[in-house]
């Protein structure tokens, strides 16, 4: 009678601790790493990689809606991981050529081999670089952006019927500071000193000394004969 009442109470408690170990475990939602930076000084270059965590889900289908700080950084590039490191395998619609005047990029994860939806794979890690360029003084920002349980905007696809799972809490969000460029411009003043010199005599009164001089001279010649 013991044993059975123990082991209804250990079935019990693994029950009800089922709830949190899949809590624990995480929704499906996208990563950035790192999640701040900087300061980067304006000009530099700095990069995001761009991740996922489905946990033990596995995933079927993905869509990315990013958006950035187009006032304060570029987004100059996105690359894809090493196929190594890469935790998804499949991707197209990358957008190369990201909208830098609103400030969006968008990119699809499928596997163009499977359309039926059939196969789905586990993916946490890495995914793309986002390489940014910084443009102006102040904090930018990067986002998903995600309102579940909207299908037109990031998701994560699980399973075989494709129900969207992603978590739009967990997303991660970037914040990067920018600073003033390292580079000071450094003006020199330079100050001129004019030295104002004596003023001498007029020309006239000058050739009125000599005139008086000599005639000083001829009076003093004169005197020695009277």
């Amino acid at each position: 009678m013991n044993n059975r009442f123990w082991k209804i109470l250990v079935a019990t408690g693994a029950f009800l601790a089922m709830p949190s170990m899949v809590m624990a475990a995480g929704a499906p939602h996208y990563t950035l790493t790192p999640s701040s930076g900087g300061p980067y000084t304006v000009g530099s270059n700095f990069s995001v990689i761009l991740g996922i965590e489905t946990g033990t889900r596995e995933m079927v289908l993905g869509d990315i809606e990013g958006r950035f700080d187009s006032a304060k950084i570029e987004l100059v590039s996105i690359e894809k991981v090493a196929v190594s490191e890469k935790a998804f395998p499949y991707d197209e619609g990358v957008t190369l050529k990201p909208d830098n005047t609103k400030g969006e990029f968008g990119i699809t994860l499928a596997d163009p081999d499977n359309p039926s939806l059939l196969q789905g794979k586990v993916a946490n890690g890495k995914l793309f670089k986002l390489n940014f360029k910084a443009k102006a003084v102040g904090t930018a920002t990067v986002t998903f952006f995600c309102q579940s349980p909207s299908t037109v905007d990031s998701n994560i696809l699980i399973g075989k019927e494709g129900a969207d799972e992603i978590s739009c809490s967990e997303n991660s969000s970037g914040s990067y500071v920018i600073g003033a460029s390292s580079s000071t411009s450094t003006s020199t003043t330079t100050t001129t000193t004019t030295k104002t010199l004596p003023r001498t005599a007029s020309t006239a009164q000058t050739a009125g000394m000599i005139i008086l001089g000599g005639i000083s001279v001829i009076g003093a010649f004169l005197l020695k004969f009277l």
